[in-house]
This record gives C-alpha cells, sequence and structure tokens, in this order.
C-alpha cells in the first residue's frame, strides 16, 4: 500500500485539540502528543510510537494519546499491540467510550460490517457514539463562526467546488469541532502551532517552526462523502555545521504545503465506493551557505501531483482501501535561481539568515500567512 492512503487515515482518525501551542523546552504532554502526530501524519510510525508512549507516560488518564498510538500500531501492521494497549487502559482514563469504541472496532464490531459502533451504537440516553465523544456538540450549539464554517463547507462541497478555497478566509484559532448538520457528519481540526527550540543547535536557538494544518469530514449517511487535509509547515530545514568549529554555515528556510482530497460514496455512514485519492506537495526554500567569505544563496520551488485510484469498503476509519490502478505522480514543474555576496566579516550567520527570511519568503509566501 502506498504511503499516501496511511497518511490520510492517520490524519481522519486523530483531531488535534489544541488550536495555539507555544511548546516549552522541558517535555510535556502536549509537545510529545503534538510531536507523535507530526511523525503519525508524516507516516512516520517508527518515530511515532515512542512519542505517544511518552505522551502516556506523563499523563496516563487522557485517552488522545492512547487511540493516536493505536492507530500508529495499526498502521505498522501491529494490531495485537493495538488491541493490548486498549484493553488494558487506566480505569479512570477520561474518554473510556472512545476507546471501548475502538475496541470493538478491533474486535469486528457487530455482524454487519457497514454498522459499526462509532455509527449505530446508542447509549442509554439515546446519543449516539459519534454525538458522546469529545469535541462533539450540537450544531445549534457552535458559536456562529463555527456554523457558518459548517455551512460553507457542505455548500462547496456539495456544489463541486473546490474546499481549499475556506483557506483564504479561514480563521485559525476558530477551534475544533464535530457535529451532525443536513444530514452530515462533520469533523474540522486546526492547528495552529509555533514552535521555538526546535532545533538541536545552540546556534538556532532563537528560529521558530510555524505549523498550520486543517482537517475537515463531511460523511452523510447515503450519498456522497468528502475529505480535506491540508497543511504547511514554515522555518528551518537541515541546518549545516562546520565539522571543526561547530559554527552553522548553511541552513536551507523552506515553506513546504500539502494538500490532500478524497471523495467517495458513503452508505449506513460509511465509506463505500469507488475513491480517488488526490495529494499536491509543494515546496518553496532559500538555501543559504558560507564559503569562505562568500555567501551562496538559491530560491528554489518544486511542485508534485500524486493520485491514486481504487475501492474503499466499510470507511476510511477502519475500512479496507483496495488499489485499482498504480499511483500516478508527476512533477508538475519547477524553478530556481542563484546569486551570491559578500559575507561581512563578524556578521552573526542566524541574524544574516532572519533578515534574508522576508526577501526569501517574500517570494513564497501564501495569502494564508
Amino acid at each position: 500500500m502506498k504511503r499516501l492512503l496511511p497518511l490520510l487515515l492517520a490524519l481522519l482518525l486523530c483531531f488535534p485539540i489544541v488550536s495555539c501551542v507555544s511548546p516549552a523546552k522541558a517535555p510535556d504532554w502536549e509537545g510529545q502528543y503534538e510531536l507523535g502526530m507530526r511523525f503519525l501524519s508524516d507516516g512516520d510510525w517508527e518515530q511515532a510510537i515512542p512519542a505517544l508512549l511518552s505522551a502516556i507516560e506523563i499523563d496516563p488518564k487522557r485517552a488522545d494519546a492512547y487511540l493516536a498510538l493505536a492507530d500508529a500500531y495499526l498502521a505498522a501492521g501491529e494490531a495485537d499491540k493495538a488491541r493490548e494497549l486498549l484493553e488494558n487502559v487506566p480505569s479512570n482514563i477520561d474518554n473510556s467510550n472512545a476507546i471501548q469504541e475502538k475496541l470493538d472496532e478491533l474486535s469486528g464490531g457487530t455482524d454487519d460490517p457497514s454498522s459499526t459502533a462509532e455509527n449505530e451504537a446508542t447509549a442509554p440516553n439515546g446519543e449516539s457514539a459519534f454525538q458522546n465523544q469529545d469535541g462533539y456538540s450540537a450544531f445549534d450549539d457552535l458559536p456562529e463562526e463555527q456554523q457558518g464554517l459548517a455551512d460553507h463547507l457542505l455548500d462547496t462541497a456539495l456544489s463541486g467546488g473546490d474546499l481549499t478555497e475556506i483557506l483564504e478566509s479561514i480563521d485559525w484559532n476558530g477551534g475544533n469541532f464535530q457535529t451532525e448538520h443536513n444530514g452530515y457528519k462533520i469533523r474540522v481540526s486546526m492547528t495552529d502551532m509555533v514552535q521555538t527550540g526546535a532545533y538541536d543547535a545552540p546556534a538556532l536557538d532563537g528560529l521558530e517552526q510555524h505549523i498550520r494544518s486543517l482537517l475537515v469530514e463531511l460523511r452523510p449517511k447515503e450519498g456522497d462523502g468528502f475529505l480535506l487535509h491540508y497543511q504547511t509547515t514554515k522555518g528551518v530545514i537541515n541546518p549545516v555545521f562546520d565539522g571543526d568549529t561547530g559554527d552553522i554555515v548553511g541552513a536551507d528556510l523552506g515553506l513546504q504545503t500539502i494538500s490532500e482530497s478524497a471523495s467517495c460514496s458513503c452508505s449506513n455512514w460509511q465509506w463505500n465506493g469507488s475513491m480517488t485519492l488526490s495529494r499536491t506537495i509543494s515546496t518553496e526554500t532559500s538555501q543559504q551557505y558560507l564559503r569562505g567569505e562568500t555567501v551562496s544563496r538559491e530560491l528554489w520551488t518544486q511542485i508534485n501531483l500524486q493520485t491514486e485510484t481504487g475501492q474503499m469498503q466499510n470507511s476510511l476509519r477502519t475500512g479496507t482501501f483496495t488499489t485499482l490502478s498504480e499511483s500516478d505522480s508527476n512533477l508538475y514543474g519547477s524553478d530556481s535561481n542563484s546569486w551570491e555576496e559578500t559575507y561581512a566579516e563578524g556578521t552573526d550567520f542566524v541574524s544574516l539568515f532572519d533578515i534574508q527570511y522576508a526577501s526569501a519568503a517574500e517570494a513564497a509566501e501564501k495569502e494564508i500567512w
């Protein structure tokens, strides 16, 4: 199975509950959980697992980390570990319903595979498992801004429009929510996170990495469902150090944008039918290196398109995706230019890089930033 589908699966299952984070230096639950989620979204299960285990050690009563770790085990092909993990959670965990629902799914659920605990099971008060999940609100109880966003998403998707158009006006601090409206189960997750001290090098202590992500799922009982994932990461990547002095002599300033979407027919709230997964990766990078008294800089952009078509059976969450065609990946376009400048003696490289940040980012900047 290609990495494209597991990435969408992992993202769909896990919805960050923090809309603005400034991680501290010392490990904490939020920092470890967000780190695990980032690895999970990148399809790096080996790195996600220890980060999520660390989050569980810090606070063993929070269900989100257990559910995310179970997803990582499943993605790594270790279903037994996922089941064992969920069977041994503390009795006082904060969301035992979600844990039990996941266990039911792993154990096969009901006799009808299209009728999962998440979709059909009801509590004594008559509410469904979906309604009992953390973060659920009745549509009328949502803030006006979230109601408007839900309406806009549905109108755009059902009219065949481009869901990414909401990125031009979205409030990144608008919060995460899930609700039911006009016959659709709606999930929206937004993250606006700035990390400082993210680089293991004193020379880069003052630099930041900025991550924004949006995940949207629109799922009817019968009809077409839609999924959108959009993420941008901006910051310093691939720092290069002098082997003798340890000074930083080079680095890349990157702005990477990942846009993924999928649509599929739904039956009994599940994704069932032909599905096409589309992914666009746009990378815009300013490279800067010190060679003697000269600073070499290069600005380049690259766009890569990927598509995969197949048959989905019984949901993106727990179902099976059968590939009907080979994944198609092609380079849409690339461009680059380079130049050199005299490096003033005594100028701090990081300060020089900060100055260059503005002009380099200007060419790569998106309106949503």
